[in-house]
């Protein structure tokens, strides 16, 4: 959503766009890959899509330009798995 207005010679622009981020498989794969005798790796099949809320404040007068730029991400909740103690069974 975006809204423009020209105030005398300077033009003024507001905008906010709201998105939602989600995981790729290779973040929800479960299964643990053994890439050296020390480390491993695997991902989170709990993991929940992430909204990104962005607002927008643009201005331009003459040759000059400036832009102000907020954006919130609200981090997506997944349960936790203890990979280790499955490990150790």
């Amino acid at each position: 959503m975006s809204i423009s207005t020209e105030i005398g010679k300077a033009q003024l622009s507001l905008s906010y766009t709201s998105k939602t981020q989600r995981p790729s498989y290779d973040d929800l794969d479960g299964t643990v890959s053994y890439v050296n005798r020390l480390t491993l790796e695997g991902g989170n099949p709990y993991l929940s899509p992430m909204k990104i809320h962005t607002v927008e404040l643009m201005g331009a007068w003459k040759q000059f330009f400036a832009k102000v730029s907020y954006e919130h991400r609200r981090m997506p909740s997944y349960r936790q798995r203890n990979l280790m103690a499955r490990m150790e069974k």
